[in-house]
């Protein structure tokens, strides 16, 4: 091979590890629907506090829009192109509502833009699977270490979450208080990974090995999943003293306000599908 056929394979190699091609290909597939959604921006730098970071692409529903669904594209490892979920038979029974990031005006601050948190309805056909863990998973048994892994999947959803806080910021400075609107951040992760939901009963749990009987788990595979995130405190953009909630923690309900925000992870296959079935929470 000549001197520009090795550089030509050592820049598309070097290309599609970095992800570049992937998000390129991503961002291809979103725009070509048209219809109810436009690409906004794409690498749109923003911080949030001390934490800078670029998203990938942005995109707005034209419904009204004040919906916009933020990106953070993720191609899988080689080696770990499996994600599956856990769920057990403990986990809330599925629902519609989506923990997401809006800005607004509250009735008892109507003067002053807020950034909060709030539970929307969004998606237009059936509930879809809401976790609050993910692995990635090793597609051959390993000999050392660990078959599955959390940091990518936390890392990814860490980087879409300091975007959506990023813009809701930006929003908020820059509204209007003698025209009070209420604008929406929804944030997805697309993957190339396939992606698993892996149900169980606690029950079923040996208590000293911490094993489970294989035909006692139930693996199938799923378009995307709704991760319930922890948020890292740099991240939790509502602050307590702007909400009229009288919650104080740590129960359950005040760590879904202030302490989590969903994110869709969506396999890149089925980006459309799920686009369609969204529905402007406005």
């Amino acid at each position: 091979m000549n001197k520009a056929g090795d550089i030509r394979e050592t820049a598309v190699k070097a290309l599609e590890e970095h992800g570049f091609l992937f998000q390129k290909r991503c961002v291809d597939e979103v725009r070509s629907l048209g219809g109810r959604y436009r690409v906004e921006s794409e690498e749109y730098p923003v911080s949030i506090g001390l934490e800078d970071t670029v998203i990938d692409f942005v995109l707005r529903m034209l419904d009204t829009g004040r919906t916009y669904v933020v990106f953070e594209c993720k191609r899988a490892n080689p080696e770990y192109v499996f994600w599956v979920f856990p769920a057990s038979s403990l986990t809330p029974a599925p629902r519609r509502q989506f923990l997401m990031t809006t800005v607004g005006h509250l009735v008892h601050a109507p003067t002053k833009a807020v950034v909060q948190t709030h539970e929307c309805h969004i998606f237009g056909g059936d509930p879809p699977h809401f976790v609050d863990m993910g692995l990635e998973v090793s597609r051959g048994k390993r000999t050392q270490g660990k078959s599955g892994r959390t940091e990518n999947i936390y890392a990814a959803c860490t980087q879409v979450l300091t975007g959506v806080g990023g813009l809701a910021n930006e929003r908020k400075k820059r509204m209007d208080p003698n025209a009070p609107q209420t604008y929406f951040y929804i944030p997805v992760v697309i993957t190339s990974a396939d992606l698993f939901v892996t149900r169980y009963k606690p029950i079923d749990v040996d208590l000293k090995t911490g094993s489970i009987p294989l035909e006692k788990a139930e693996t199938q595979a799923v378009d995307w999943v709704i991760y319930d995130f922890p948020v890292p405190e740099p991240l939790q953009v509502t602050p307590r003293e702007d909400s009229m909630s009288t919650l104080v923690g740590p129960d359950d309900g005040y760590r879904r306000l202030f302490k989590l925000k969903s994110i869709a992870i969506v396999r890149s296959t089925s980006v459309a599908q799920f686009l369609q079935q969204l529905k402007s929470p406005d």
